[in-house]
């Protein structure tokens, strides 16, 4: 989980990602907490999710929804998230 504590931004000049996500940050906590924001023109949505990692996979879970999601990610250099599987690989960006 270590890597993966922080908050992590929509990669700008990754046109895949922008185009699946918009614009979005995701703040992974070190209790298993994530949240997840999603920045629009109007007004913030802020998803309150669990996490965990299992191998490979970034598994989530909503509270208010359940139903866990199984995400393949890595992280490169300690600054890039990739979360997906090629080709459908997103990149998020470690923010400081």
């Amino acid at each position: 989980m270590r890597g993966l504590v922080g908050r992590w931004a929509t990669d700008p000049n990754d046109p895949a990602t922008v185009a699946a996500f918009g614009w979005v940050t995701q703040e992974f906590t070190g209790d298993g907490r994530l949240i997840y924001t999603i920045h629009a023109e109007a007004t913030d949505q802020i998803m309150f999710l669990r996490y965990r990692i299992e191998g490979d996979e970034l598994v989530t879970d909503q509270d208010s929804s359940p139903r866990e999601e199984r995400t393949p990610f890595a992280i490169e250099h300690g600054t890039v998230l990739l979360l997906g599987r090629a080709p459908e690989v997103w990149r998020f960006l470690r923010e400081a």
